[in-house]
């Protein structure tokens, strides 16, 4: 949930271009061999793809807070290759929040709206959004990738890159760290029943488990309001199909 579209290494990749082209780095080779390098580097600094591709499934447990509200959860995430998902979000006095994708079929659940199917641009979003190997940024997964240089992103310098997935035509805008390499935040629109909503996502706190680093404080902006996960424990390959199984009231609705 990182380097099969990183198939050349970057030192390989100047030998290529140097041989080629003996005195000259064209405009287009330039950003191009940028961008695979901020990208393998983002990949290395988690772990590297060797570390990432021995996961086969993840087991994130922690707190889902609304600071602004007083709100305050437990929080569960569970997900698998190659593109399995579930959230959990339990909170006192509200409810249960639910998400899943089981490889073909999304659902969500929550107090206001109850149990509904996912579907259209919805769906497309969350299948992306399920890929369990996505932070290998594999480049053939982006129709483009532009290279917008270094700013200042959180209060840290950061590469800006806007990414276009091929599958949903979506632009995200994604940071990673000059200092670390690491992935610090996205900015992205989402669809929801209430429309499409702008996002802004800041990741940081990162911890290592088994070998792979985790960003264990996750900021979901929303407008005026801020959720926050806050991950404490991770578990590794010890998620079986069953915990991905449909509930069965989306599968009544599946039914009708």
């Amino acid at each position: 949930m990182f380097m099969t579209g990183l198939r050349i290494p970057m030192a390989l990749l100047m030998v290529a271009a140097l041989v080629a082209v003996p005195r000259f780095v064209s405009a287009q080779e330039k950003p191009q061999a940028e961008v695979e390098a901020i990208l393998k580097r983002a990949v290395e600094a988690a772990g590297g793809e060797e570390v990432v591709k021995k996961h086969r499934s993840t087991l994130s447990k922690g707190k889902f807070v609304i600071a602004g509200q007083g709100l305050e959860g437990s929080l569960e995430i569970r997900a698998a290759a190659p593109n399995r998902f579930l959230l959990l979000i339990d909170l006192p006095g509200v409810g249960r929040v639910e998400n899943g994708f089981d490889g073909k079929i999304g659902w969500a659940s929550d107090p206001i709206n109850g149990p509904r199917l996912i579907q259209g641009k919805e769906l497309e979003e969350l299948k992306v959004q399920a890929d369990y190997d996505s932070d290998l940024f594999k480049l053939d997964d982006y129709k483009e990738i532009k290279n917008q240089g270094v700013v200042d992103f959180e209060g840290e310098k950061c590469h800006k890159l806007e990414m276009t997935r091929k599958e949903t035509g979506k632009t995200e805008t994604r940071f990673f760290s000059v200092a670390s390499g690491l992935l610090t935040g996205v900015i992205t629109k989402s669809e929801t029943p209430m429309g499409e909503l702008d996002i802004t996502v800041v990741v940081g706190n990162y911890k290592e488990f088994d070998g792979q680093k985790i960003a264990t404080n996750v900021d979901t902006r929303i407008g005026p309001i801020t959720q926050t996960f806050i991950i404490e424990t991770v578990e590794f390959n010890v998620l079986k199909d069953s915990d991905f199984e449909v509930p069965s009231q989306i599968k009544a609705l599946i039914r009708d």
